[in-house]
């Protein structure tokens, strides 16, 4: 059973793979760290986020950098699509824009 390495935030997971290992390593890891452990996106940074998402603070946004700090729990009110995919999130009376990568998705939604 292989264990994985998010490339995100670095989170470290095992995986329960039924079929063989080679044939779904060859099928799903196209990058490896230096240690040879396969880069997967965990859950948390894997799903596409939507609108009424709950979702974590990993990294406060340079512009919150201050009014907001790690972990605080928000809702996603709206996106923006454009260079990048943005999210507008309601840390309580605090909204800001995201990146996916400063945001957690908070799983069993």
């Amino acid at each position: 059973m292989p264990y994985v390495r998010c490339p995100v935030c670095a989170d470290i997971y095992h995986l329960l793979v039924r079929s063989n290992i080679s044939d779904w390593e060859n099928d799903h890891v196209t990058e490896r760290d230096e240690y040879g452990t396969p880069l997967l996106r965990c859950i948390r940074c894997w799903v596409s986020l939507r609108v009424g998402h709950l979702v974590t603070l990993r990294i406060p946004p340079k512009n919150a950098v201050g009014a907001l700090e790690a972990g605080l729990k928000g809702i996603v009110e709206t996106t923006a699509q454009g260079e990048e995919e943005l999210f507008l999130v309601a840390f309580g009376d605090i909204r800001v824009w995201c990146q996916r990568e400063e945001l957690f998705y908070v799983p069993g939604q």
